[in-house]
Parts: C-alpha cells; sequence; structure tokens
C-alpha cells in the first residue's frame, strides 16, 4: 500500500537529494505474534522518490500486480524505496483491546535518496508499507514532509 504525489517546476533530468519524514498514526502494540509475521514489526514503512510515477502493472510472467518502481522487498529497501520503521507502536501486545492509537514519526534521514526529475522536471514521491503480516492492516499516515535539493557534483 502507498500514497504517491508528484513534485512539480523541478529542473528537467535533474538528480535531487531527497529527505522525507513522515508521521503515522498506528494502534498495533508491538510483539504480537501474526499469520506470516507480527502486525506490527512485520508491516514495513518505506518512503522514496523517483522520477516516473509509480504504478501497479500486471507481470506478464505470472499475471500479479507489481509496481513499476523498486520498492524493495517486505525489510528491504529499494532503489527508490527507503525502509524507515514499522507498525508496531509502544504499547505491548498484552494490553488486549484497550491498545490506543499513538502517533509514530520515522524518516529517511541518514539514508540516501537520489532521484532524477523527468523531462518535465517531476519527481514523485510516496510514501507506504510493505508487509509480511497476512491480515487486515489500517493506519494512517498524518503528516508527510519533503525536502529536496540538487545534488552537488561530484568532486574529481
Amino acid at each position: 500500500m502507498l500514497i504517491k504525489s508528484p513534485i512539480r517546476g523541478l529542473q528537467p533530468s535533474t538528480v535531487y537529494r531527497v529527505e522525507i519524514d513522515a508521521e503515522i498514526a498506528s494502534n498495533v502494540p508491538q510483539g504480537c505474534i501474526g499469520v506470516g509475521g507480527s502486525p506490527g514489526e512485520g508491516v514495513y514503512v518505506k518512503l522514496g522518490a523517483v522520477g516516473i510515477e509509480p504504478n501497479a502493472v500486471i507481470d506478464s510472467s505470472d499475471n500479479w500486480l507489481r509496481l513499476n518502481i523498486d520498492y524493495g522487498n517486505q525489510s528491504e529497501s529499494g532503489a527508490h524505496a527507503r525502509v524507515v520503521g514499522n507498525l508496531a507502536n509502544s504499547q505491548q501486545c498484552d494490553a488486549g483491546a484497550n491498545v490506543l492509537w499513538e502517533l509514530k514519526r520515522v524518516s529517511t534521514e541518514g539514508q540516501k535518496i537520489f532521484a532524477q526529475t523527468d523531462e518535465n522536471g517531476t519527481l514523485w514521491v510516496f510514501a507506504g508499507t510493505d508487509s509480511a503480516f497476512e491480515g487486515l492492516t489500517q493506519y494512517y499516515l498524518t503528516t508527510l514532509r519533503i525536502r529536496v535539493e540538487s545534488k552537488e557534483p561530484s568532486l574529481p
């Protein structure tokens, strides 16, 4: 699952350094057991940027829908996305049905993301999850902050 948004008005075909901060509301406690993985620690939060619009496309080899970008796989980052955390909040699983929603902050700070704009100067940023957990997942993305700066040329 992911949300995406274009950033327009940048220089065409230019590499930018992108840093993304997000705030997520989660009611998933830590330390729970689930089918395929934990509903908290087994649901990885990913942030990223790329010069093409992220879309689900049919993979002709198996007719499954897959992203047209390198999002990585579950706990692994991809070329266009960084794993920045998971959905587990600070509460313990033994709290039962009394688990409250909590805000959790995640960031790509310290993880380099370089993305090249398309020929129109558009860069796509996205935030989402990649899950090993095979059950219902719900969370809210409450805030997304994006910093974009031109990549400095390398010195010889």
